[in-house]
């Protein structure tokens, strides 16, 4: 008796189609922009509330924590990073798919596989060093104008890897459904239909409230709330398996 046991998916070529997703985003010069001027409009924002609106009878927080909230401001906002990874993603993949670039990659030493996984980091990685680490570094820089201080490293570190984290979620599902949908806008459509589905499901009868607790993005709120929950950590894990293993079969079987 013979038993035979499955190679792992292979991610040939993996390294060279992640180079060419990082190199493509030199040319979303609106993307950038935008990025750029989210962080400017922030700062300044920032400056006039610290300098001219601070309650009365508030103990005035220290310079140290003062940097600290600005460069974690847009990691710990679960709106921002959910609008700017759906957007960012919709197209990663059903703009290659319709041009016929994608079909021409696979045509050479390329697994689909590495396709998915190079897509997914490059993609996540581009969108968490232009929507966070650079917010996140000009907010400390304006902020550092009233005088400068060490920030609280450990935290915003934290505060950034949760972020990495959740924008990788909306990116591997923007992925999965288009492997499902052909159009860019009916994956930004889903990807925002699942993320505001919680408050449409509010009025669900109270027989059926638990089951909320199982819904996907239940297990975010780890990446964005602080302390770590353990539980909804394991969770996100899981979901994120899930879809990875979903989307990599659907891919596997699509005709380009």
């Amino acid at each position: 008796m013979t038993i035979s046991i499955s190679a792992p998916v292979s991610l040939m070529g993996f390294v060279p189609f992640l180079r060419k997703e990082l190199r493509e985003w030199r040319t979303k010069r609106v993307a950038i922009a935008f990025f750029l001027v989210a962080a400017l409009l922030g700062g300044v924002a920032l400056l006039g509330v610290n300098t001219f609106f601070l309650p009365q009878g508030v103990t005035p927080p220290t310079r140290a924590e003062v940097i600290t909230n600005v460069m974690t401001m847009y990691a710990n906002n679960a709106i921002w990073i959910t609008l700017i990874s759906i957007f960012s993603a919709m197209g990663a993949m059903v703009r290659e798919r319709e041009s016929g670039t994608l079909a021409w990659s696979l045509s050479k030493p390329l697994s689909r596989s590495a396709v998915l996984a190079a897509k997914w980091l490059g993609t996540t990685l581009m969108v968490w060093l232009l929507g966070i680490v650079l917010q996140g570094g000009v907010l400390a820089v304006i902020e550092a104008l009233h005088g400068p201080a060490l920030p609280n490293l450990g935290g915003v570190l934290m505060a950034y890897v949760g972020a990495f984290c959740a924008i990788g979620f909306w990116v591997l599902l923007c992925l999965l459904l288009s492997c499902l949908l052909k159009e860019t806008a009916g994956v930004g459509a889903g990807a925002l239909l699942v993320s505001v589905a919680p408050l449409l499901l509010d009025n669900l009868p109270l027989a059926l409230q638990p089951l909320l607790t199982l819904y996907p993005t239940h297990f975010l709120d780890w990446a964005i709330a602080r302390p770590i929950h353990g539980a909804k950590l394991w969770g996100y894990v899981l979901w994120m398996a899930g879809m990875a293993i979903a989307t990599q079969r659907l891919f596997s079987r699509q005709e380009l």
